[in-house]
């Protein structure tokens, strides 16, 4: 994995470390608290924390994208999919 790679991925695992560790402490705590506290947008914790989510089953997948844009529009495709698949 290069520089660039890790750069936007372990942001994702950092802001997701982050969030769980915040809900270990606070089982009321949210996706806004965390965007609170790390200065961040809802969104973008909420994208974060989606790609830490599927890299768990997706590793190899994951780390193949050059960056955070592209992991999101693959991740989407693949949720329309099972949308797709389950009516």
């Amino acid at each position: 994995m290069n520089a660039r790679r890790q750069s936007w991925l372990e942001a994702c695992l950092a802001i997701h470390r982050f969030h769980i560790e915040r809900i270990n402490i606070d089982t009321k705590w949210q996706y806004r608290d965390t965007a609170r506290e790390l200065h961040r947008s809802l969104g973008s914790v909420a994208q974060a924390i989606k790609v830490a989510r599927w890299l768990k089953t997706h590793e190899n997948k994951i780390v193949s994208f050059p960056d955070l844009k592209s992991c999101l529009e693959w991740i989407k495709d693949m949720e329309d999919e099972r949308r797709k698949e389950s009516v």
